[in-house]
């Protein structure tokens, strides 16, 4: 997830000051999990992804067609049983987060 908001945050001050709130967040609560999570939450919290991970973030932000993006979604989903396809759904939202509309949100007020 902190993967993809870091590939869309474009030039957007709110958007950079919400991710240094969540890195900061993240940061605070890593000690939580164990030492392999607490390296990935560290790493993700400062935009560095697997490049697995990048890959499939490039081929989407750049609009590549199904023949280059599919190797790069299956490959990102090769990882561990399920850790694979649980990053790559995190990136996913992540990718998508800045652009749900905030109506959507509206229910739940």
């Amino acid at each position: 997830y902190l993967g993809g908001l870091w590939c869309t945050v474009q030039d957007s001050e709110a958007r950079q000051v919400f991710l240094a709130k969540l890195r900061q967040a993240v940061n605070e609560h890593a000690g939580q999990t164990n030492d392999i999570s607490r390296a990935y939450l560290a790493h993700a919290a400062q935009g560095q992804i697997s490049s697995r991970l990048e890959a499939l973030a490039g081929a989407i932000c750049r609009a590549e067609p199904a023949e280059h993006l599919l190797p790069c979604a299956e490959a990102a989903m090769q990882s561990g049983h399920t850790s694979g396809m649980d990053a790559v759904t995190g990136l996913l939202f992540g990718l998508a987060a800045w652009d749900f509309p905030q109506r959507a949100f509206s229910q739940f007020a």
